[in-house]
């Protein structure tokens, strides 16, 4: 019975602890990376940004492109394509900064479950990159949102 209930705190993937929420933000990061990956110059009219450097999935991408800085780079990009694409939801409105916000977040975290050896998310790295980068975002998103920057064209998820 105890172990029964240890395990419902597992995630199904990872193998991690967390609440249910902290799984499915888990899950739909994932799922917006793999996109990223798999976004590619002959997609959709109008996407302004695609991956130009890294393989087609999460499963594909390997320590040898997220050595050194290179984590930061790649997580860069992700947020450079997430802020700066239209994205359509079921619902048939346009993804919002709030979720695009919650997504990226949740990447960093994808990345330290993929790459826990990264010097990064070592014990006593300072978060400040992340920060920084998180901030750089923020404002991109913010830009394309009001219209300051180049249009997007629109994909629906």
């Amino acid at each position: 019975m105890l172990l029964e209930q240890l395990m419902q705190g597992l995630h199904h993937k990872t193998g991690l602890w967390g609440d249910k929420k902290t799984q499915e933000g888990h899950d739909t990061a994932t799922k917006w990376m793999n996109k990223y990956l798999a976004s590619n110059e002959n997609m959709l009219e109008g996407n302004l940004e695609y991956n130009r450097n890294y393989p087609q999935s999460l499963d594909e991408l390997t320590y040898s492109f997220m050595e050194g800085e290179r984590l930061e780079i790649f997580l860069g990009a992700f947020g450079l394509w997430l802020s700066a694409n239209k994205f359509r939801t079921r619902q048939n409105t346009w993804l919002d900064v709030t979720c695009k916000e919650a997504y990226f977040k949740a990447a960093k975290e994808v990345l330290k479950t993929k790459f826990p050896q990264h010097h990064l998310f070592q014990a006593g790295q300072s978060s400040e990159w992340f920060t920084d980068l998180r901030i750089k975002f923020f404002k991109r998103v913010q830009a394309y949102k009001d219209g300051r920057s180049r249009g997007v064209g629109g994909e629906e998820i």
